[in-house]
């Protein structure tokens, strides 16, 4: 299964972006946020947790996760994907358990936390860069993971269903999908399905489906070069007009200016000081939308 559309090329990556909503969903990989400027609303389950600047966010593989931003702010963050394989003692517990507290916040994050962080994003260069990273990150995991409180997956309260649901939407959303047709096919009836999306990921299934075949098409558009008519037909949705009246009801802009405004723009990036404030160096990672294009990959 892959992760909603994320076309992950490589088992480990780090990197800076601007946050942006997420509908609910989830991924093989263990994802590490560090919040550097503004705020994120992170969803686990039924809570939402609000994350300000120098807060650590730990989310285990197959974790149901969504994100929210109040667009009128900046807000970035630094991204860690790692596949469990490369966590070395850690990929047991991370099989294993899940954390309860999955936000460190910043009084609570160690000094060697921000200091890992800034030698990963400066090490893309050195030739022993990919062994470097694993040492930072498990260096990162060993401090950050006994502030989690950790639990077995057995006692969390995560709906099966609500993982099967977010896992076939997030392999098939290209194509002809419908919630009696997904009912169908985990042996249960549609009202039951669609208290799993009111009741867990807070919308109703149509709203999920085009939040996730938008967030892909959006990502077409920064991208790459493909035509308007491709990105909506590889997206999935059925007509031009049912996919541009949809982008501009959630970006309130055309895809072609959305395109225009938003392909290869980014902003420079700073590393983190040994404090946990961002320092104004101009040094480490480039642009966001440099790094995006390099690695053709993530939002």
């Amino acid at each position: 299964m892959r992760p909603l559309y994320h076309e992950i090329n490589s088992q480990l990556e780090i990197f800076t972006k601007k946050n942006t909503a997420l509908p609910p969903h989830l991924h093989k990989y263990l994802e590490c946020i560090y919040i550097t400027e503004g705020k994120l609303q992170l969803g686990i389950g039924s809570d939402w947790i609000e994350m300000n600047p120098n807060d650590l966010a730990i989310i285990f593989p197959d974790m149901i996760h969504e994100f929210r931003v109040d667009e009128s702010m900046l807000s970035q963050a630094i991204y860690i994907l790692e596949a469990p394989a490369l966590t070395g003692p850690f990929a047991g517990i991370l099989q294993k358990y899940y954390p309860r507290t999955p936000v460190i916040r910043r009084n609570l994050v160690h000094p060697d936390i921000p200091h890992a962080l800034n030698a990963l994003l400066g090490s893309e260069e050195d030739p022993y860069c990919f062994d470097l990273r694993q040492a930072y990150l498990q260096i990162l995991l060993a401090r950050a993971l006994p502030v989690c409180e950790l639990t077995e997956k057995r006692e969390m309260e995560f709906s099966d269903l609500a993982w099967q649901a977010v896992s076939y939407i997030s392999q098939y959303f290209k194509e002809d999908v419908s919630l009696a047709g997904m009912a169908r096919k985990f042996g249960v009836s549609p009202y039951v399905l669609s208290r799993i999306f009111s009741g867990i990921l807070h919308t109703n299934f149509n709203q999920y489906l085009n939040e996730i075949r938008l967030d892909y098409a959006s990502h077409l558009l920064r991208t790459t070069d493909k035509s308007v008519t491709n990105i909506f037909i590889d997206s999935g949705f059925s007509s031009q007009t049912t996919f541009n009246r949809a982008f501009k009801t959630k970006y309130h802009i055309s895809p072609r200016d959305y395109r225009r405004q938003n392909q290869c723009t980014g902003q420079l990036q700073t590393p983190v000081s040994s404090a946990g404030y961002p320092e104004k160096t101009g040094t480490g990672l480039q642009t966001d939308s440099s790094w995006n294009l390099a690695k053709g990959r993530f939002l």
